[in-house]
């Protein structure tokens, strides 16, 4: 992960994240008991450029079972009738161009 997004943030900048206290949510990803990353989401607000948007991560042993896509579906599916009632007009996910798995 470091490769493609850096070092990750301190534990202090990245438990608002978690309560939902800053404009996007982080969640954990959790499969069988066991923590397998997170997954966040941000809905922009301007009317103008309304969308959400969603990034994950899994950890190494997680990736390549279609369990990010299931993830991301799970998640986008709870948000709709969010998106329908803010009136997000679309979804973005933006994979690197160096993660020919993520496109």
């Amino acid at each position: 992960m470091v490769q493609w997004w850096g070092k990750p943030e301190p534990a202090d900048q990245i438990a608002p994240k978690l309560r939902g206290d800053g404009s996007s949510v982080l969640l954990v990803v959790e499969i069988d008991g066991q923590v397998a990353g997170g997954i966040q989401y941000h809905e922009e607000q301007d009317s103008m450029y309304r969308h959400a948007g969603i990034d994950i991560f899994l950890s190494s042993r997680y990736q390549g079972q279609g369990l990010g896509a299931e993830a991301v579906g799970l998640l986008a599916g709870s948000c709709s009738p969010s998106a329908a009632t803010t009136g997000s007009r679309s979804t973005r996910r933006q994979p690197t161009s160096r993660r020919s798995a993520a496109i």
